[in-house]
């Protein structure tokens, strides 16, 4: 009774700040409108995602560097990403570009509503962005592109610009990124959507595909399967010059087969990671063994994802 008569007295102390139309019609955006998973509700100066944007949400952050130090979305969208990222308490500077100026405009008031001021958000193209990267403090250590490849490589509605070719994106990419991309995207031509733009690109169409883009980055990252997002892979792209410390295919191979296939170094790995890997005859250099270490659980924690998305879908 006391805690009621003290929440009504204090409304009238400390009355709640009236909204403006344009807050309202933000905060009711980035709570329920396309693109439906980006979608999240601001309360109490905290965001909290959807189901679906937080499962997505789940899958990134498994594949974050650690520490975090630095973030960029290309394609931003409603910035839940950006500023997630920004909570990292390593995490200098978290950026958000986009072709949409709604979006930004939206992102820029809740930043200033929230007072983060480590997060930022620009109109602009990934050229451009590449071409200006030292004013935005140097590459990013990750880089996040979700769902956008595809109009970067044919154009949008909202954008015609367009490249039509793999090795211009990734040289670009090389230069906005110093440690990882996270990439979970649409590879194969017959399952992207933006068809008006697929038809004006003519023969450049007959270029898209997984093989393509995989080729095409490879000149400039290492390229590492985790799995899907949705009915889409999901990859991380480490920069060639940390080659030295990276996994290649063939060991990483082997030790998902040894997870997979061996429920005593499955058992051991949970308790001791480092011996059960040398149990099982495997030898890693400090930084290789770090990175190894970080797949496994990565590829843990997909497992239960989608022994959950199946309970959930019966």
């Amino acid at each position: 009774m006391f805690a009621k008569i003290f929440k009504q007295l204090s409304q009238f102390i400390h009355p709640p700040q009236e909204l403006s139309p344009t807050a309202r019609e933000y905060l009711s955006y980035l709570k329920a409108a396309y693109p439906n998973n980006h979608n999240y509700k601001v309360k109490k100066n905290r965001l909290l995602p959807t189901r679906e944007l937080s499962k997505r949400y789940n899958r990134v952050r498994e594949l974050l560097p650690q520490p975090l130090t630095s973030f960029l979305d290309i394609g931003s969208s409603k910035g839940f990403f950006v500023f997630a990222a920004s909570e990292d308490p390593e995490c200098t500077r978290s950026l958000g570009i986009d072709v949409y100026q709604y979006d930004i405009d939206v992102c820029r008031w809740l930043q200033d509503h929230l007072g983060n001021t480590k997060v930022r958000f620009e109109f602009m193209r990934l050229h451009e962005l590449a071409e200006r990267i030292d004013e935005f403090g140097g590459p990013f250590q990750t880089v996040l592109m979700l769902n956008m490849y595809q109009y970067l490589y044919f154009g949008s509605v909202r954008n015609p610009d367009r490249y039509l070719n793999h090795d211009e994106i990734f040289k670009h990419l090389r230069k906005i990124c110093s440690e990882r991309i996270i990439f979970n995207n649409r590879v194969n031509l017959a399952d992207c959507q933006n068809v008006e733009q697929i038809e004006q690109a003519s023969e450049h169409s007959q270029n898209y595909s997984e093989e393509k883009i995989i080729a095409a980055a490879s000149q400039y990252f290492n390229v590492v399967p985790h799995g899907k997002i949705g009915q889409y892979p999901l990859w991380t792209m480490d920069v060639k010059e940390n080659a030295a410390s990276a996994v290649s295919a063939a060991e990483l191979k082997e030790v998902f087969e040894a997870w997979a296939n061996d429920l005593e170094f499955r058992t051991q790995f949970k308790k001791n990671p480092v011996l059960a890997l040398q149990n099982a005859g495997f030898s890693f250099e400090v930084d290789k063994l770090q990175k190894v270490l970080s797949l496994l659980k990565a590829q843990e924690s997909y497992i239960k994802n989608e022994a959950l998305d199946k309970r959930e879908s019966r």
